[in-house]
Parts: structure tokens; sequence; C-alpha cells
């Protein structure tokens, strides 16, 4: 036994002397020069790349290495393609006995590895090695049979401080992964393991640099590369921008079938997260869960969303759908109850200005064809520059949208408060590729519009702008729009315009904003009000251009014949023949018209100057328009306009194919009926940018005018003549509407015999019952 046991002892020996010898030769050979050199060599023929290494030591328990580099293309003065400057491995010889490669330690410290694609698109490490496919392929053979044959277990794996570049010289972008903490706890190919991962994710480019801090805790099952048993568990996976922080935890199961769920939470969540590489609305929540679960499905090409849900401060989001990905068909489903109240709370300052209130609930679905919405909004208020405040509103509206955007309906009923003023509305609308039907019904009893703010340029003259604005080109990309419509509303009081009574109606087809193809009939009339800018008010949208553009053509008329000055001289009874002098008896300036007498011919007339210009702003007691539409072409049949300084009946059309433009306007001083005796009448031609037009008087005015007498002085027959065939208008002193007053017939024998003076006096109370000492058409104080 003693033999043995020494025989025994003496071959431990012989072997631990054998080991020491083998790992002081490996320690003492590895750590030459001349092996560095050989080692470096050898990898230099492999990978074709000039390489260099600090140090090399290997020893029977582990390989250290220290220093090392590999060069670009072209060698170091070009760069350096892989750095680390530590790497260490250890692993046990025991293990190896029964099949066990067991690396108790990998460390690798301070490694930087730089990926370039160039212009052209290749990438700097495509010259690296020379080996074949074939070559790969056996390779990839031998490494499976290794694998198979031996079991791998990497107890402790630690890389710290790595750094990954990707440079793309054709786009100018750079992505990177900078301070890479990877830690492995227990690898192995058949057993759980768990890894953690920290890094500084980095995007760069001309404008911007960006830097996203991200980790990760994770567990994972490889099923010994069974991926139909593959498991990985992520506990958290957190990311930091700017304010928003990000977590995210979730399981996958079956990696070739993956069947999933994912829980994110995030607080402060903001547009400015998306900044850098997409421009989203302005937004910012302080908190939002999501929850998902499906399945993933590669050999039916499918996604399948079972389940999802959004929770968020003010309401939850519940939503599921499948895609087929091969197809590019889909399906979704949802639903949704949002407490609008709340979300205002935490919108951007841009946002909350709006003041949203009250519940939002409803459903959605949407597939390859169509959309379909469906909305309730109860106790809503919202707040609009434009409109001002909705509140106490009830609504319900259901959608239907093709995905090509050429089909659709819309059908909804809307009713509450505006500006504390209540409102009904209900429209439907039918769409197709060629047209869209929209019917529309509404009625307020008041309807009270905030301002416009302020410009700080200097608005031009009403004269000078007479002209519309262009259409942009390609400007419409709807199909043409067939509307129907009934508004009514007891006072409006809008940027532009106030009004009484208003009454609108259409029956309009083939709508554009050019109008050029509009055909049907439209209907407005209003009573007592005012136009506070009749240019911005045409220009507004194209039934407003329909609705007024006749005003402003006839306002540039009567600017530009001086017809004001006719008007208040018939109103004033001055307007006699010419015959020589350029001042009455009272002194009043006078100037000469040219106007058209009931022969035809054109007569003189002389009449009081006014400075009475139309410059976009217009009183009424009555505006009244009817307008049929043929072929792009408005006819206009007796639309009326009163006011305390003029009153007209207009008849006329206008092409918008052209913008030719054919009008005549029949008019006389003060508040007038319409269907009454109207002295004065205005020829339009032309067209809307250039309108031309003339005066001329109706035979019984103009026969009265050829009858003054010598020296300009009008005559008291004159005088009385027109007040009667006028019927001029007053007004009484409690406000109230006025009583027709007119002259008995007198003979030209009376005439003569009559005192002058009394001539003199009842000129007076002519001049003050005409209201024609204003110099603007309608009053400059705002109308409430």
């Amino acid at each position: 036994m003693k033999k043995i046991g020494r025989i025994v002892s003496w071959g431990l020996i012989a072997v631990i002397t054998l080991v020491l010898g083998l790992d002081w030769t490996l320690r003492t050979v590895t750590n030459r020069q001349w092996f560095r050199n050989y080692v470096l060599e050898k990898v230099q023929q492999t990978i074709q790349r000039e390489v260099r290494a600090e140090k090399i030591n290997a020893s029977l328990t582990g390989i250290h290495l220290k220093g090392v580099a590999v060069a670009e293309e072209g060698g170091f003065e070009k760069g350096e393609f892989l750095t680390v400057s530590r790497a260490q491995l250890y692993f046990s010889l025991l293990h190896l006995l029964h099949a066990h490669i067991k690396i108790p330690q990998l460390t690798l410290q301070d490694a930087q590895l730089t990926i370039v694609r160039s212009k052209d698109g290749k990438f700097n490490f495509e010259t690296m090695g020379n080996s074949s496919k074939q070559d790969t392929t056996q390779e990839e053979s031998d490494s499976q049979d290794f694998s198979s044959f031996f079991r791998i277990t990497l107890k402790g794996v630690v890389f710290d401080k790595l750094a990954f570049t990707y440079k793309d010289q054709a786009g100018g972008q750079i992505f990177s992964a900078q301070d890479i903490y990877l830690s492995v706890r227990d690898f192995c190919l058949d057993q759980l393991f768990s890894f953690t991962l920290n890094t500084k994710l980095g995007y760069q480019d001309e404008d911007q640099t960006v830097f996203i801090p991200m980790g990760i805790h994770a567990k994972a099952n490889l099923a010994n590369l069974d991926f139909s048993k593959a498991h990985l568990e992520v506990m958290d996976w957190s990311a930091k921008h700017n304010k928003a922080l990000v977590h995210l935890k979730g399981e996958v199961t079956n990696w070739q079938e993956p069947t999933f769920w994912a829980q994110l939470f995030s607080r402060k969540l903001s547009s400015a997260v998306a900044s850098p590489w997409a421009e989203l609305p302005l937004f910012e929540i302080p908190e939002i869960s999501i929850y998902t679960a499906g399945k993933f499905a590669p050999s039916a090409h499918t996604v399948t969303l079972s389940s999802g849900t959004i929770h968020l401060t003010g309401g939850d989001v519940f939503l599921e759908g499948r895609y087929q990905y091969e197809k590019n068909a889909y399906n979704a489903n949802g639903t949704y109850a949002l407490n609008l109240t709340d979300i205002s709370k935490w919108l951007p300052k841009e946002y909350k200005e709006m003041g949203l209130e009250g519940w939002l609930e409803g459903n959605l679905s949407a597939d390859t064809q169509q959309a379909k919405l469906k909305l309730d909004w109860k106790n809503g208020g919202y707040f609009n520059r434009s409109t001002g405040r909705f509140s106490d509103v009830v609504a319900s509206v259901t959608a239907r949208e093709a995905m090509n955007f050429k089909e659709g309906s819309l059908e909804g009923k809307i009713e509450g408060n505006l500006n504390q003023n209540p409102f009904q509305t209900s429209v439907t609308m039918a769409q197709t590729a060629q047209r869209i039907d929209l019917n529309l019904k509404a009625f307020a009893k008041r309807v009270v519009l905030p301002s416009v703010p302020t410009s700080t340029q200097e608005e031009p003259e009403f004269v000078e702008e007479a002209n519309l604005e262009p259409i942009p080109e390609n400007s419409w990309k709807c199909p043409p729009i067939y509307l129907k419509s009934n508004i009514q509303i007891g006072s409006l009081d809008a940027p532009y315009l106030y009004g009484t009574n208003i009454q609108f109606a259409s029956d309009l087809q083939s709508i554009t904003p050019k109008l050029d193809q509009a055909h049907g009939e439209l209907k407005l009339a209003m009573g007592k009000g005012q136009i506070l800018d009749l240019y911005k008010l045409t220009n507004a949208n194209a039934i407003t251009k329909v609705l007024f553009l006749s005003l402003n053509v006839i306002g540039k008329v009567f600017n530009s014949l001086n017809v004001f000055s006719v008007l208040n001289g018939l109103g004033k009874g001055m307007v006699s023949a010419v015959t020589g002098g350029q001042k009455d008896e009272k002194g009043e300036r006078m100037i000469i018209q040219t106007v058209i007498g009931p022969d035809g011919e054109p007569m003189e007339v002389m009449v009081p100057y006014s400075e009475q210009k139309t410059k976009g702003r217009l009183s009424y007691e009555k505006f009244e328009t009817k307008v049929n539409f043929e072929e792009g072409v408005a006819t206009i049949k007796e639309g009326t306009f009163v006011s305390d300084t003029m009153s007209f009946r207009l008849d006329g059309t206008t092409d918008f194919n052209s913008g030719a433009i054919k009008m005549k306007v029949h008019a006389a001083p003060g508040k007038h009926e319409v269907d009454g005796m109207l002295p004065l009448a205005v020829n339009i031609a032309g067209t809307v940018q250039d309108p031309k037009g003339s005066m001329s008087m109706v035979g019984s005015v103009t026969s009265l005018v050829k009858q003054t007498v010598a020296n300009n002085v009008v005559s008291r027959q004159v005088k009385k003549g027109v007040k009667g065939i006028l019927g001029i208008f007053k007004k009484k002193e409690d406000g109230q509407e006025v009583e027709e007053e007119t002259s008995p017939e007198i003979s030209s024998e009376d005439a003569e015999n009559e005192d002058i003076s009394v001539s003199q006096e009842e000129q007076n109370v002519d001049v003050s019952s005409a209201s024609a000492e204003e110099n603007t058409v309608g009053s400059d104080e705002s109308v409430s």
C-alpha cells in the first residue's frame, strides 16, 4: 500500500509539475516579442488588415490581451476599425474532462468598433478576409457540431465602457452606442440566464445631436437553440429623452411563432421626444400606460393584437386588430371614453386656451377598405378664436370614409350655446368620387363672434382694392360640393358683418373656389345691420363671394361716377340743366355730371358736390339678394339694398368663368322703398376687375330738370316735382319710421308768382329730410 501511495504521490507531483511547467512555458513564450509578432502576422494574413497589440499573454487557465487595434483598409493612417484596451478570458480545465466548457469570467474593457458606409454603399468591413461562401458554410456546420458536443457555460461576462459607431457618409448621419455596459450571469444554452445592458444611444447629423440613455434588465432561455421553446422576459427596459421617461416590461415565448405581452409606462411624454426625426402637433402627457398582448405568426404573415389598452390622465382607449403584412391587409376596432376637462389640464400652453370640457365617448373601426367613427360629446365646451366659446354642447356624429378618400358619409347633430346664446345644427354629407352632397340646417337666436385682431399694416382703401383675391392653383383637392342649406339667425355680430333677422337658403351645385361650374340658387335676406369690411367679407369664402360681390362692383362704379353727388342733388331737389354758373343761390359748390336722357342722348346736369364715397363700410335697413347660377354665371334679379343715405334695386349677371359683368342698378337718395319710383339708373359692364358704368334718369325726372329757370336757380316746381316722384321718407322724433311726404302738383303760373324766400325755406327742409350731409355711406360708429 505504501508503495502504491508513493507511486500515486509521485504521479500527482509529476502531473502538477507538468501542468505548472506547461503553464510557465505558455506564460513565458506568449509574453515574448517574437511570439506576439508571429501571432499578429498570422492574424494580419487572415483578415488582411494591419493589427497591433501591446500585450498577449496565455496560460492554462486563460488568455489576457492588452492594447489590441485593427486598422482601417490602407493602414492605421486611415483610421482604426477596432480597438480593445483590455480583454480577459478565464476557463476551467477540469470541466473539459466531461465536455463542459465553463468560462468563469470573460471581461472586455474600453473597446471601440466603427462601421462606415461609404457614399457608394460599401461597408468598411467588406474587404476583411477572403473566405468563400463554401468555407463559411463549412465553418457554420463545424460550429454546430462543436456546440452540440460541448456544453458551454459563461458564469460571468462583463463588457465595460464599450462603444459602437455607425457612420453613413451617403446620408450624413452618425448612429452610436456609447458607454456600453453588459453583464451576463450564468449564461447557458439550455438554462435560464440573466443579463443587464446599459448604454447611451446617439444620433447626429448636420443640424443636431441627440443622446438617449437606455437600460435593460432581462432573463432568457435559449432552450439549446430550439427557438420554439425559447423564452424572454424583460423585467425593466427604460429610456430617457428630454423630460420624458419610459419604462417597459414584457414577455415573449416561442420565438418561431411568438406570443407576447408588454406594458409600457411613461411620464412627461411630449412631442419633443420625436422632434429630431418628425414634426408632431405639440402635446405633453403627464402619465400614460399602454398594455398590449398578441401573437406574431410568420408562417401566416400575420400579427394579431388581441388586447390593447391605453390609459392616460383623462380617459381610456381600447383596441384590437389584425394585420397581414404580406397582403398589406388589416382590420382594427376600438372604443374610447375621454374626460376632456382632465385632458385639457395637461395640454401645452398653446392649447389650454381651448378650454376643452365634457365627456367624449364612442367607437371606431378600420380595415383596408374604410374607416368608421361614432362620437358622442356630452356637456361639451370649447373655445376658438374665430367663433368664440361653445358651452353645454351635446353632439352626436357618425362618419364613414373610404381609405382612398373618395367615398364617405357623415351625419351629425350639434346643439348648445355659442357665446352664451343657444344654437342648433344638423348636417348630413354623402361623398362620392364625383361629388359631395352636403345638407346643412342651423338655427340661432343670436350669434356673436369675436373680433378679428387688428392688423399692424395699413389697410388699403376699398376703391383701390376692389379686385378679388386670386384662387391659388390646385387649392381644391375635393370633388365639387352640392350644397343645400337653411340657416336662420336672429342677429349676427361677426368680424365683418352685423345683421338681424338673417335667413340664408341655398340649393347650389358644383361648388368650387372658382365657381366656374356652379349652378343653382342662393337666397339671403337681412334686416337692419352694417357691413364693416365689404372687401374682406366678399373674399371670406366662395359663398360670401357670390352674395356680396355685386356690392363691391357697385361701390367702385358709384365712386368713379360721383353717383352720390347726383343722388344727393335729387334728394335736395337741386338738379338743374347746365346753362352757366357754378354756384346756387346759397353759394353751394356745384359740379357737372353727364347722364343719359329719355331720348337716349347724353345731357349734362349740375348737382351739389359731395365727397361721399364707398369705402367698404355700409349701413343698411334691408339687404336681400337672390342669385341663380348656371354654368358659373350668376344672375341676380331684384336684389335690394335700403339705407338712410341711398336705396337701390339690382338686376344683372356675373360670369365667374371670364369675370364679365352686366348689371343695371336703379337707385334713389335716402331710405326708399325699392318697389317705388327709383329716379337714377346706373348701367354697369366690363369685368369684375375693371367695371365701367353710365348714369341715366327716368323720363319724368329728366323733363323736370329741363324746365329749370335761367342762371341755374332751381325752381320750386322742380323741387316739388322730384319730391313727389321719389316719396322722400322722414323720421319722427320718437325714432319710428316715416310717412311718405308728397307734394301737390303746381302749375307753371303758380311757380312764377311764388316768392323766392318760400322756395329757399322749403329747400332747407328738403336737405334735412334727405340726410345728405354725411360724407360716407353708412356710419363709422359701432353697431350693437
